[in-house]
């Protein structure tokens, strides 16, 4: 039998510790995000893991999806492609994937997950996982890419603050109003260095819970100019560090600044460290698609 070196996760156990980590986590979605969150907490050590997809890879999800191109036959559902992918690199691993479909699936219902990760390109999608989960304490963090921009919340949703936030966010956003603000162009919609920073972000999100040390409920990212906000901290957090001042973390992208586009646009390339990016949709215009 050849000799095979087994992973050893000494440098990384003051950060996330594999044997103590108790959590049931599902990954609604194996495409830019998920399968790359799926890479991602499998290297790290994550145990009682499962993904869940009803799509098939299509040629044009290899240039910024986590599959191995060596794998890519016709008519495969994406979770098997990736459970190929990381069989090869990751023999240990212990992935659980589901062609099904959340909304309908008597598998998946049957089953008890504390963490969900949203990585679907459907607001209707993550309408229903938020009603069907809000009441059974979990953590959802849902990530949410349109071209070179993010959003990525982390919602516990025993916390009424979380829960507030995050139910306006839904019930404000759907596919509809989104397409209307924000259209992308086809070639512009997914880059893999946007899914693989943000999957990291999300997996970092996820790190922190772990550790009981949630940091922020919602962060922007706009990788077109390298520039990131906060837009909502959980209070003992805000109340905590000195990153920013206590009433900027909470206001954040509740109270932005008034002043159009352009001149937001103009002053974040002249000053980063005190511009306010946009949040809400009227704001938004057509220069930040906020979902994917």
């Amino acid at each position: 039998m050849e000799n095979r070196l087994s992973p050893d996760y000494w440098r990384q156990r003051d950060l996330y510790e594999p044997s103590n980590d108790g959590n049931a986590v599902l990954i609604v979605g194996a495409g830019s995000l998920g399968s790359y969150l799926a890479f991602g907490l499998c290297r790290m050590g994550v145990r009682n893991l499962t993904i869940t997809d009803f799509d098939k890879v299509e040629a044009h999800n290899l240039p910024n999806q986590f599959f191995a191109e060596s794998l890519a036959q016709p008519d495969i559902y994406k979770v098997l492609m990736l459970k190929k992918t990381l069989d090869f690199m990751m023999p240990n691993n212990t992935l659980q994937t589901l062609n099904d479909d959340i909304q309908t699936s008597e598998d998946l219902h049957r089953r008890t997950y504390n963490v969900i990760f949203v990585a679907v390109d459907s607001m209707r999608v993550r309408k229903w996982i938020w009603d069907h989960y809000k009441g059974k304490e979990v953590t959802i963090i849902d990530g949410r890419i349109g071209g070179e921009f993010a959003n990525v919340y982390c919602i516990k949703t025993n916390d009424s603050h979380a829960w507030d936030y995050y139910d306006a966010d839904i019930e404000a956003n759907t596919d509809e109003s989104i397409d209307k603000v924000a259209p992308l162009p086809c070639t512009a919609t997914a880059v893999v260095d946007v899914a693989m920073a943000v999957s990291a972000e999300m997996i970092g999100r996820y790190r922190h819970l772990v550790k009981g040390n949630i940091q922020n409920m919602h962060s922007f990212h706009d990788y077109k100019i390298g520039r990131s906000e906060i837009f909502q901290a959980y209070p003992k957090y805000a109340e905590s560090k000195d990153l920013m001042a206590v009433d900027q973390i909470t206001r954040a992208g509740t109270e932005p600044e008034k002043e159009e586009l352009p001149a937001i646009m103009q002053e974040i390339q002249n000053q980063p460290p005190v511009s306010r990016i946009p949040t809400t949709l009227d704001e938004l215009g057509t220069e930040f698609p906020v979902i994917g």
